[in-house]
């Protein structure tokens, strides 16, 4: 007589573990899992959805089309012209000036009674000896940096100047010397009398 020895009892400690799917928890697991209500419900609801919205956009459609008015045949005008289309613009654009808006793109005039001196202001400290190290650090990459003193609201701040400038250029190759070091930059300027 044949064995079954897939559902064989196994000795307690001979150290041979029961196969996990084969043990009635197992198999209450499985069954939870494959439960058909769960998923079937999901297909159920989403296809009766897709087809019910389906109908709904159809039966809108057709119903535009039916109560759509039909216009009589006497508001239909009574010759069509089959001919070539009339263009009206080869007449208009030739007499037409357009003038554009140039103010947007203007530059800036010259202003030869004064010129401009630009400055930077690199940062502004509570303590003079922070401000000293940002100026000396300034300095050895080249930039011309000195300090500053101002009041504001009774309080005393030490500010770093980076400049003074001639032209913009120079100016905008200094703030990109500080963007490189993270230091975010003021642009000011005095205007001071030519010569």
């Amino acid at each position: 007589m044949p064995k079954d020895y897939a559902n064989r009892k196994i000795k307690p400690g001979t150290g041979k573990r029961k196969n996990p799917f084969t043990t009635r928890q197992r198999e209450r697991q499985v069954r939870t899992l494959r439960s058909p209500t769960t998923g079937v419900f999901s297909l159920t609801s989403f296809s009766a959805g897709l087809v019910l919205g389906m109908a709904a956009t159809i039966l809108s459609i057709y119903v535009m089309e039916i109560t759509k008015p039909i216009k009589p045949a006497n508001d239909l005008p009574k010759s069509i012209d089959q001919g070539l289309p009339h263009f009206d613009f080869y007449n208009l654009l030739p007499n037409a000036k357009v003038l554009p808006d140039t103010e947007p793109y203007a530059t800036e005039k010259p202003d030869h009674d004064k010129e401009k001196e630009y400055f930077l202001q690199a940062a502004s400290f509570r303590f003079q000896r922070d401000a000293d190290e940002l100026r000396a650090s300034l300095i050895l990459v080249g930039l011309n940096a000195s300090t500053t003193e101002i009041s504001v609201n009774e309080k005393l701040w030490y500010r770093v100047i980076v400049g003074p400038f001639k032209t913009k250029r120079e100016t905008q190759r200094a703030i990109t010397q500080l963007r490189e070091r993270n230091i975010p930059a003021i642009l000011l300027y005095r205007t001071s009398p030519a010569g």
